[in-house]
């Protein structure tokens, strides 16, 4: 469950490339600090109002006491401008309403595609059964990694 709140911008402050800290004042008196991602919900500015997703700072969960900003809905020029073909194929905040399209490494439109497509294997995994993350054959030989791991039957 999404816990949503809504302000007024009262003040932007000093962010980072992609991220703007915005001090809100919300519909119930509260002041809050909140991250805007300008290129997933716009620009916000002193004055609009913005949508809040407040779940995580209210059960006080890893987010640095901020709010996130989900949208600045009554002024649509504040939105991200959006190229009709949009260079992309990767979905991240999958299966969210805030799904967005990223360029991947491997994109055929990225610049080390062609890199990627070029790339060999010597064929040798340089992990162990404790490090690997592919679950590799030379590190889980035999019936599978669940049953090296759990002890668990894979038939």
């Amino acid at each position: 469950m999404i816990r949503w709140r809504q302000g007024v911008v009262r003040a932007t402050g000093p962010g980072w490339p992609g991220v703007l800290l915005l001090d809100v004042d919300t519909s119930d008196g509260e002041s809050l600090r909140a991250l805007a991602y300008p290129d997933v919900v716009g620009t916000p500015r002193t004055g609009d109002r913005v949508l809040l997703n407040t779940t995580a700072l209210d059960r006080s969960l890893g987010t640095g006491g901020l709010a996130l900003v989900v949208a600045v809905p009554d002024r649509p020029d504040a939105w991200p401008a959006r190229e009709a073909e949009e260079p992309g194929h990767l979905v991240k905040a999958r299966y969210t309403p805030l799904q967005t399209m990223v360029l991947g490494v491997d994109d055929p439109e990225g610049a080390h595609h062609g890199g990627l497509a070029d790339a060999t294997t010597s064929g040798v995994c340089r992990c162990s059964p404790r490090t690997c993350t592919r679950r590799c054959r030379r590190c889980w030989p035999g019936s599978g990694w669940r049953t090296r791991v759990f002890g668990w039957s894979t038939s």
